[in-house]
């Protein structure tokens, strides 16, 4: 549902931590994927991909934040958070 006076693609940041909080803390248990699905929810890539704007969904992207997530997982020892942080680097050029 948007939020009144706040565009389509952007969320207040209280909406987006209290949707957040179990992969929160997820993560601060140590799991990788916590941190990866943390990392998706601001990866513009994978927002576009997903054709968000179409489906209406109010998530907000931003790649440096995507990438701090990313960064999380991979070391916590996730592959795919490596492969993410590679396409959003190759993204920028």
């Amino acid at each position: 549902m948007p939020v009144a006076g706040v565009p389509k693609t952007q969320v207040p940041r209280k909406t987006r931590i209290e949707s957040t909080t179990p992969l929160h803390r997820a993560y601060e248990r140590g799991d990788p994927r916590a941190a990866l699905e943390l990392g998706e929810t601001y990866d513009p890539l994978l927002l576009k991909r997903l054709n968000v704007r179409v489906l209406n969904i109010n998530f907000y992207a931003h790649a440096a934040q995507a990438r701090d997530w990313y960064r999380k997982a991979a070391e916590l020892g996730s592959a795919d958070a490596v492969q993410r942080i590679m396409e959003l680097t190759l993204s920028n050029r």
